[in-house]
């Protein structure tokens, strides 16, 4: 499969606020099918999110950094563009790589200690 691959989809026709609302009215009596048909929103994923709603919210995997972590390296990215140094997605992987050897172990999340393209 080519890494430039488009989805052909826009995503769910439904909104988050339907989603909550249909399940919000599951769990107050109404049936499944009924609320599904009143927000629009696929009878199958109403009852996934009744019985137990999904650890994570949005498509992908979880990051191997927090949140604090990716800031504090964004931050010494934008204040290196501010210094005018020029750097391209190698050089972002290699500073990544020396934040991870110096505060992780690097070779217990990447395979060969630096984080790909992706």
């Amino acid at each position: 499969m080519p890494r430039n691959y488009i989805k052909k989809t826009s995503g769910p026709k439904y909104t988050k606020d339907d989603l909550k609302k249909a399940v919000l009215e599951v769990k107050n009596g109404s049936k499944i099918y009924a609320a599904s048909k009143k927000f629009s929103v696929p009878e199958e994923t109403v009852r996934r999110w009744v019985v137990k709603s999904p650890s994570h919210q949005g498509p992908g995997r979880t990051s191997y950094l927090t949140n604090e972590e990716e800031i504090c390296i964004v931050v010494a990215l934008q204040f290196l563009g501010q210094c005018g140094f020029l750097f391209d997605r190698r050089d972002v992987i290699n500073i990544v790589e020396t934040y991870l050897t110096a505060n992780k172990a690097a070779q217990l999340l990447f395979p060969n200690g630096k984080p790909g393209v992706e």
